[in-house]
């Protein structure tokens, strides 16, 4: 169908067209006259995210803070929060309501719950993306009850957020107090164990004592020592001794054998000249003979208790020897007895620390969770409170009409349109050769009407059909 085509048909259709119009545009304002007037209330509330924990300090990490914002936007519009506003505003004591929740339910279920299910119907919350706020919209019939349950929501949310998280503090108090009681005796256990441990012991195995007693353990250690090596060197001594002990550096330096052996060398040396000279029968030599005899046993009895002394002198540095080992090895058994002592009071010592330590967190949380549990403090704040609204949110008059004079024309021109395809007429001489496929011979003049016929009315009276000559 061609524009021409088009408008002619609509001037044809007119009556089609006005009479969809106008149902349309007496349909929007019906709607708007009987469609009770609705108001919308908003309001917006602010999340301190620095301190969500007011009494904790505790920060929502980057990550959780849009999670955070859909809990606390979950919780605003929950039963709980929405019932416990309703019943602030004693909305189940309204007549209206329990009339209407009788209707719908027949007196069935829970009366709060019902209300509750349609007032969150009528409430949107809506939690920013991009910054710390919640919105809130609550529309009713009545601008003032709007507002006043609006308000009384938001003082519910506030109520309930702490009230969460209050009783989860009151838990965790009742949990860390039977705790402490439990962390008070194993502290008091572990302290008279270490009291007991240190009574019996007799003595405090303190660093500085162990310290004394490492540093004489070592002097009888460097003690021992040097007797070992004087035993092993009067050992030796003794054993060069029994073989040939005038060879002996103790016989050698020894002054009494020293002068025997230059006498007895000298004797020797001046029997020889003797026996050369006089013979051996001489009483001269004999003399001599007998002396140097006298001075050989007189210097065998001096080798011999010079051979006593380095055996005695090996003895008692077996003695002394024997001795500091037994000193050496009482002196190691009580170093062994002091470390025992002070690795058992050490670890004693450190299961009293651990318990006190334990029990000094546990009371730090439960003074903390019993402040919390008491604290009326919310990271919630109201940036913009309920107004009363001046005008409804609907319906909207112009609005409406506007869009049902819209709607009626496109439906008008649909219903003209198809009027006209259901029931088509000749109205041009394009409409000749396109229908019927034979060219025109003429067309008849059009006769003039009365003067009444033109202007819009003669636009909208349909033309004569066309003809032949």
């Amino acid at each position: 169908m061609t524009p021409t085509q088009l408008l002619l048909a609509i001037r044809a259709r007119w009556l089609t067209l006005g009479s969809v119009l106008l149902l349309c545009v007496g349909a929007g304002l019906a709607l708007v006259l009987l469609l009770k007037p609705q108001y919308t209330v908003n309001a917006t509330v602010m999340l301190d995210m620095k301190t969500a924990d007011p009494i904790g300090g505790a920060v929502i990490p980057a990550l959780g803070i849009s999670n955070y914002m859909s809990t606390q936007a979950d919780l605003i519009r929950s039963s709980r929060v929405v019932e416990r506003a309703l019943k602030a505003r004693k909305a189940d004591e309204n007549a209206e309501a329990d009339a209407d929740w009788r209707r719908d339910t027949g007196g069935q279920g829970s009366k709060m719950a019902w209300l509750a299910a349609r007032a969150q119907k009528n409430l949107l919350v809506t939690a920013s993306r991009e910054s710390n706020m919640i919105s809130l919209a609550f529309t009713g019939g009545d601008a003032q009850e709007a507002t006043d349950f609006l308000q009384a929501l938001l003082d519910a949310y506030i109520a309930t957020s702490i009230d969460l998280r209050t009783d989860a503090a009151g838990r965790n108090t009742t949990f860390f107090e039977e705790h402490l009681r439990q962390l008070r005796s194993s502290l008091a256990q572990a302290q008279e164990k270490l009291s007991g441990y240190q009574r019996d012991a007799g003595v405090l195995a303190n660093d500085e004592r162990l310290d004394v007693e490492n540093a004489r353990l070592t002097e009888l250690s460097n003690q021992l020592l040097t007797l070992q090596i004087a035993e092993v060197d009067s050992g030796s001594r003794k054993q060069a001794a029994k073989g040939q002990i005038d060879s002996t550096q103790e016989a050698l330096g020894n002054p009494v054998v020293g002068g025997m052996t230059a006498d007895l060398a000298r004797q020797e040396a001046r029997l020889s000249e003797l026996t050369s000279r006089l013979g051996e029968k001489h009483p001269d030599v004999q003399q001599a003979r007998a002396n140097i005899a006298a001075l050989k046993t007189r210097l065998d009895d001096e080798l011999h208790r010079l051979g006593n002394s380095l055996g005695i002198a090996n003895s008692v540095h077996a003695t002394r020897v024997a001795q500091l080992r037994q000193a050496y090895d009482a002196q190691r058994d009580k170093v062994a007895r002091l470390k025992a002592m002070r690795d058992q009071t050490a670890v004693l010592q450190r299961d009293v620390e651990n318990a006190n330590q334990a029990y000094s967190d546990t009371a730090a949380r439960a003074r903390q969770a019993s402040m919390e549990s008491q604290a009326s403090l919310s990271n919630a704040s109201v940036v913009m409170a309920p107004t009363l609204p001046v005008k409804p949110s609907r319906p909207r008059p112009l609005l409406t009409l506007v869009l049902a004079t819209a709607v009626g024309l496109l439906l008008g021109l649909a219903a003209a349109v198809l009027r006209e395809l259901t029931d088509r007429r000749l109205r041009s001489e394009d409409d000749v050769l396109l229908l019927l496929g034979q060219p025109s011979l003429g067309l008849l003049p059009e006769q003039a009407g009365p003067a009444g016929r033109r202007g819009l009315l003669g636009f909208l009276t349909p033309s004569p059909v066309l003809g032949t000559r």
